[in-house]
């Protein structure tokens, strides 16, 4: 209640009270239907939010497992394809193994025909020095019975040249004489 006391016109207060009833109501947000209306308001909030929430999850949940199904299909296609790998390489390892013993046994031939040829090259080497020493032998030889020979042939050959330097001289006198006697004879007649 708003209460209010007066004055007169000469400035004399007055005893009594007058009174107005005002009555104020409360803002909104303090009135009670305001706060059932938001309470309500935050409830049905909350309850969409926990609805979007779940129903995103579940949507998560989903796209989780198609993601986990195609994945896991992937692995499996990738498993088959590695077992054919690894049978493919179980049977390339075979072959390997096999040619690896073929090998050996090529690599163990090669190595007795390899000391086969050694032997036999230290047998053409001894052949080789055998006939070297021979030949030698022979060259000796052929230089001793060449020098034999030719020592003789010397001492005959000097004299025998010397005989035909002569008959030589003899003969080259011999064929000037009729050609001296051809140039005298056209001034003798």
């Amino acid at each position: 209640m708003f209460k209010v006391r007066s004055t007169n016109i000469d400035g004399v207060w007055n005893d009594e009270y007058s009174g107005v009833l005002v009555v104020i109501d409360p803002p909104y947000w303090k009135t009670s239907w305001f706060k059932i209306v938001l309470l309500l308001a935050l409830v049905l909030l909350v309850s969409a939010y926990v609805r979007y929430r779940s129903f995103r999850i579940i949507e998560q949940k989903k796209r989780l497992e198609k993601i986990v199904e195609e994945r896991t299909d992937e692995i499996k296609i990738k498993n088959e394809q590695l077992e054919q790998n690894s049978k493919a390489l179980l049977a390339r390892n075979q072959q390997l193994a096999q040619r690896q013993d073929e090998i050996e046994k090529q690599k163990d031939l090669l190595e007795q025909q390899n000391k086969e040829i050694i032997s036999q090259r230290d047998q053409l080497i001894a052949l080789n020095e055998e006939v070297e020493s021979i030949h030698q032998k022979r060259m000796q030889f052929f230089t001793n019975i060449s020098h034999e020979f030719r020592t003789p042939l010397t001492l005959i050959i000097s004299p025998i040249e010397k005989i035909l330097m002569i008959i030589l001289f003899f003969l080259k006198i011999m064929l000037n004489i009729p050609l001296a006697i051809l140039n005298v004879m056209p001034n003798v007649y």
